[in-house]
């Protein structure tokens, strides 16, 4: 499975307006996915979340988004919502939720591992056998290949902090943030947005 990330700014006064728009043509072109803001941070932010089944579906659905009659119209007001700049990113999930996207707070985390120690690092993140990961894993396809990304949901921001707050507090934690140091590099980004 694969999750494209389209990260864009939005015009001042705009954001209503931007989400409403991108919200119709995600419906117009059937496409699965979510449109996210930030929580916390950078406000005139909008992030779209597409997922594919395969890259083929990925290069297929572009190519047939292009196509739509509704497509020129809705190229023709993009600048007036958005700013120039953004960025697209596409991931492959190598451990997807259960029911992803079902929280209405959307946790996102990157890190930076070491040097040749991706398996390690989802082999210390995979559940025991017969538990659900609370997390998707994600990899980049076109780089950085040192990066990983784990997506938390949650019902609210309170559930967010409570959730956090508890595992923290457990012994089990202690022992895993033992082994993580040993596998990441200082970086990384821990992002909350709202889904839309």
């Amino acid at each position: 499975m694969y999750l494209q990330r389209n990260t864009n700014f939005v015009r001042p006064g705009c954001m209503d307006n931007a989400v409403a728009a991108v919200k119709r043509e995600v419906e117009l072109s059937h496409a699965s996915g979510r449109l996210l803001t930030p929580v916390y941070g950078t406000f005139d932010q909008m992030v779209l979340e597409l997922r594919f089944q395969t890259l083929a579906e990925y290069e297929k659905f572009w190519a047939d988004w292009w196509s739509l009659p509704t497509t020129q119209q809705f190229v023709e007001l993009w600048p007036s919502l958005f700013m120039s700049g953004g960025n697209s990113e596409l991931w492959q999930i190598d451990e997807p939720l259960a029911a992803p996207g079902t929280g209405k707070i959307v946790n996102r985390r990157t890190f930076q591992i070491k040097p040749a120690k991706y398996d390690e690092v989802v082999d210390l993140l995979k559940p025991d056998p017969g538990e659900t990961n609370p997390f998707e894993i994600q990899k980049p396809i076109f780089g950085p290949n040192d990066t990983i990304a784990l997506d938390f949901n949650f019902e609210s921001v309170s559930a967010h902090d409570e959730a956090w707050a508890n595992w923290w507090e457990k012994e089990e934690s202690k022992q895993f943030m033992e082994q993580w140091v040993q596998l990441m590099e200082p970086g990384g980004t821990n992002e909350i947005y709202e889904v839309r």
